[in-house]
């Protein structure tokens, strides 16, 4: 009887495989009045293709760093905001939750703002096994809520690219 049950496990359960997600993301805010607009996301959450809106989410729990929004003009690559081992399969959604942001003027005046919570994107990203599954998220913000008086960014998508 135990030999029958192992080969059914062996048969019918899924393996259980892990690759790798890079996720990046990047801004489009150009240098100006506003030199910087750093971001600290809390959380990056997929979820996995197949399953119901309300579950199949896979939460990442390794510690964000602080990011930069308005990126030099020479910069060739981006760091991942986000490196970890998660099981391989494909994911059809990325949502990026914010924790805080300050953007930094041209005098150098380190200024808290308010943020928006989250910002989700539908992107198809495969994880192969032992192999890696890259995202890029591009964000925006409205310049004029960056420099008005009570400064607010709220984040936009741009382009969420998945390879």
């Amino acid at each position: 009887m135990a030999v029958l049950i192992a080969v059914l496990v062996v048969t019918l359960a899924p393996p259980v495989s892990q690759g790798t997600i890079r996720v990046r993301v990047a801004g489009v805010i150009p240098p100006g009045i506003v030199s910087h607009v750093y971001i600290r996301f809390i959380s990056v959450q997929l979820h996995v293709s197949g399953f119901p809106g309300s579950s199949g989410f896979v939460t990442l729990t390794q510690l964000l760093p602080r990011i930069d929004l308005v990126q030099p003009q020479n910069q060739l690559t981006l760091d991942p905001l986000i490196s970890a081992k998660i099981s391989s399969g494909r994911y059809d959604e990325i949502t990026l939750q914010a924790d805080n942001a300050t953007i930094v003027n041209s005098n150098g005046q380190s200024i808290p703002i308010s943020i928006g919570k989250s910002v989700s994107a539908v992107v198809t990203v495969p994880v192969p096994p032992n192999r890696s599954g890259d995202v890029l998220v591009i964000l925006n913000a409205d310049y004029v809520q960056l420099i008005s008086a009570t400064p607010f960014i709220s984040l936009s998508l741009v382009q969420a690219v998945g390879a």
